[in-house]
């Protein structure tokens, strides 16, 4: 993928992407990236302004999963949502169910997941709403930048 600038040429790796175009509102939204569901019942997308934050996030989300705290992610895209033609960056990330701080699963699971997730360096942002279920466990669903710190 290269892009032009006036002057200069700037030239940015990005994964084996496929490019795509939506329609339609997002079902959740955080700072840094949208959530739209998708006709598959297994994967949504998430979609970001910038590409390196996309990359960045998709990368702490994969490694997350690797170790079973997060949903799997499928492929690199470039999305254009309809109408118009502004370009967002993103990935398909398996969908999880929606948790609160009051649910069981959330109030047995979090104190564990949250110390897992901070052993790889991404416990920083962690709550109820970045949390959710998948096959019958908590799992965190926000791998944006604040994720890397831990406050």
């Amino acid at each position: 993928f290269t892009r032009l600038n006036m002057s200069k040429q700037k030239t940015r790796k990005l994964y084996n992407a496929s490019f795509i175009e939506i329609s339609g509102t997002y079902t959740a939204k955080g700072c840094e990236s949208e959530f739209y569901e998708t006709g598959s019942t297994k994967y949504g997308i998430k979609i970001y302004r910038k590409a390196s934050l996309a990359q960045e996030s998709y990368e702490r989300q994969k490694l997350a999963a690797s170790h079973g705290l997060a949903p799997k992610v499928g492929k690199f895209l470039i999305v254009k949502k309809k109408p118009g033609s502004k370009i967002y960056y993103g990935y398909q990330t398996e969908k999880a169910i929606d948790v609160e701080i009051t649910d069981e699963i959330y109030k047995k699971q979090s104190f564990k997941l949250h110390e897992s997730l901070k052993n790889l360096g991404l416990g920083g942002d962690f709550g109820d709403v970045n949390c959710g279920v998948l096959r019958g466990k908590l799992v965190a669903i926000d791998f944006g930048s604040h994720s890397e710190s831990d406050w």
